[in-house]
């Protein structure tokens, strides 16, 4: 009886044995596929932060070419404006200029009027003494 339940025992501690071993070589399995998708999602992680820092000196580059664009382009807008300010100062400039002229312009045509008026009174006095004259050389020659 003794070695029946001995073997027995010894049939039913295989039989756990075996299962534990059966336990052990499917958790070794689930482990084996838990640490291989660990593995992966690590990789996966390298590969994004790669990528993330590759995409963070690409948009720092283009950060650099912009700002530096948009520097020149406030250079440029600043010189144009300046540029405006002077051409527009020379048209105002220009503008004053024919003012003056124009003004001078009245001045020599009223000046011009009053020489022309003076001369046409000059021209008719010589008229009226030249006639005169004429007047009394006839009346002298009779």
């Amino acid at each position: 009886f003794f070695f029946e339940e001995k073997a027995e025992l010894l049939e039913e501690l295989k039989q756990l044995s075996w299962r534990e071993q059966e336990r052990q070589a499917d958790f070794d399995k689930e482990s084996d596929a838990l640490q291989r998708q660990l593995q992966q999602l690590e990789d996966s992680l390298k590969a994004a932060k790669k990528l993330a820092a590759n995409q963070t000196v690409e948009l720092q580059a283009q950060n650099e070419a912009l700002a530096l664009e948009l520097q020149a382009n406030r250079r440029s807008t600043e010189v144009l404006r300046h540029e405006s300010a002077a051409l527009q100062e020379q048209v105002a400039s220009k503008h004053r200029d024919a003012e003056a002229l124009r003004k001078q312009l009245r001045e020599v045509e009223d000046a011009s009027l009053s020489t022309e008026a003076a001369l046409r009174s000059d021209m008719e006095k010589l008229k009226l003494q030249s006639a005169a004259a004429g007047q009394e050389l006839q009346d002298a020659i009779k």
